[in-house]
Formats: structure tokens, C-alpha cells, sequence
């Protein structure tokens, strides 16, 4: 009997504190999980990683913008080169979700979330008809008008990816890259599809701005600005500097080296 009871004590004594974790809204550790690393869920974001909600927040606006912005802008490109309806679908697709793919794949962030979250499918879709049904209108938009779009698209992508980044623990340095990555990653891609030169390697400012706008993020996450205060400096800079290197001609040095013979 003294053993029974014995026993019943010292199982009472392991229940009672997973019970009074439970009724604080925490998770009891599973095996081989830190018990001191319990966080409660509304302190993560959807990828597991620890993200404020002001964060997350910021983060979503500026991804599923950037990806209707860049999408728009891959179905007009894909029009102006003579695709079909399925072509213009797939240049819909790379160009607003290239990026963000090669960020989350390589920051292991699996499945990529334009794969785990329908939203983004949704917004490629749209933009593919709206561009496909309404590209006689889509033809007379100034040249400047598009430019701005691809730039405010630019910005947003940058800050998202580089936000994203970091709630996932990766350095600074790394984030910066990944930032920059998410920005022109999508572009990238859907010039290669198109058998052309991808324009980040060659025409103006375009990777350097949206370098700019994860470098604010990242200062602002480690000198501990407000998050939104950060997000709209980052996107301003981006902006502006891809508007005026647009309106400027300005450019990165090439090397005249004359080709083989």
C-alpha cells in the first residue's frame, strides 16, 4: 500500500504541471523539445518562427501586394512578347512568386508559402485575367506609370522578404541577400523564360534599390526602430531610388571588354 501510494503522489506531482501549462494557454514540451522555449501561438508567425504581431502583419500587407504588382507586370510582359493564355499564366506565376520560392527554400521554410497559402494562387490568377481580357487598356498606361508600379512592387517584395528573413533567425547579412533575393528573384526567372537577359544583371538600378530597402529593414530591426516606421522608410528609399535612377538614366558601371574572337 505505501508503495501504491507512493506512486499515485509521484504521478499527481508530473500531471499537475502540464495541466497548469494547458490552462495558461502554453503547450507542454514534446520529446527532445526545449521546455524553456514554449512560446504561446499567438507569438509566432505562420511559419513557426517568433515574429510581433505588428510584424507579421506589416509582412503579409507587403508580400501579397508585391506579389499582385509583380504579377500584373509579368502578364503584360508575357503579352508583349506574344504569349498564350497559359504562357501568360506562367509568367504571371514566376514573376510575383520567384522570389519569395528561391527566399523560403533557401531559408528552409518549406512549403514555400506560395505554396501553402491559396491567397497568393488566387492573386496570380486574377492578375493573369485582368491583364489577358483588359490588355487593351494595359497598352495605352505610360511607360513612367509602370515603371512605378515595378518599383513600389520592388520595395514591398524587398521588405517582406528581408522581414521574413530575420523572424526566422537568419543573420543580418544573410537577410540583406535574402531581402534582396525575394525583390528581383521573380524577375530574374521570368527573363530567362522569355530568352532574354535578365535586366537586374544589366539595365539601371534595380537589385542596388532593392538592396537599400532590406539594409533599412535590417538596421531598423537591430537599432529597434518601430516596425512600421522601418517598413516605410525601406519602401520610400527603394521607391525613390528606382524612380530617380529610371528618370536619370543612372546605372551601374560596365566594363568595355571586347568580345573573343
Amino acid at each position: 500500500m505505501n508503495w501504491f501510494a507512493g506512486t499515485k503522489r509521484s504521478l499527481r506531482q508530473e500531471v499537475q504541471p502540464l495541466a497548469e501549462r494547458r490552462i495558461e494557454g502554453q503547450t507542454p514540451p514534446r520529446d527532445g523539445a526545449p521546455g524553456d522555449n514554449l512560446m504561446t501561438v499567438g507569438e509566432r508567425d505562420d511559419q513557426g518562427a517568433a515574429a510581433t504581431p505588428i510584424t507579421a502583419r506589416i509582412t503579409r500587407v507587403a508580400d501579397l501586394s508585391a506579389t499582385l504588382l509583380f504579377a500584373l507586370e509579368g502578364g503584360l510582359v508575357g503579352i508583349a512578347v506574344g504569349l498564350d493564355p497559359v504562357g501568360v499564366l506562367v509568367v504571371c506565376f514566376v514573376s510575383a512568386l520567384g522570389g519569395g520560392l528561391i527566399r523560403d527554400v533557401l531559408t528552409n521554410a518549406l512549403p514555400p508559402a506560395a505554396v501553402r497559402d491559396w491567397h497568393y494562387a488566387v492573386i496570380v490568377i486574377a492578375a493573369a485575367l485582368l491583364v489577358w481580357t483588359g490588355h487593351a487598356l494595359f497598352l495605352h498606361v505610360p511607360a513612367s506609370l509602370v515603371v512605378a508600379l515595378d518599383a513600389a512592387g520592388l520595395a514591398l517584395s524587398a521588405i517582406a522578404g528581408t522581414e521574413k528573413a530575420l523572424d526566422r533567425g537568419i543573420h543580418a547579412l544573410p537577410a540583406v541577400f535574402l531581402g534582396t533575393v525575394s525583390g528581383v528573384g521573380g524577375g530574374m526567372i521570368r527573363d530567362i523564360i522569355i530568352n532574354r537577359v535578365p535586366r537586374v544583371l544589366h539595365t539601371d538600378v534595380y537589385a542596388s534599390a532593392a538592396c537599400l530597402a532590406a539594409l533599412i529593414v535590417v538596421m531598423g530591426r537591430l537599432a529597434g526602430w518601430p516596425a512600421r516606421m522601418t517598413a516605410v522608410a525601406a519602401g520610400v528609399a527603394c521607391f525613390t531610388l528606382r524612380l530617380l535612377a529610371y528618370h536619370f538614366g543612372w546605372a551601374l558601371p560596365h566594363l568595355a571588354v571586347a568580345p573573343p574572337v
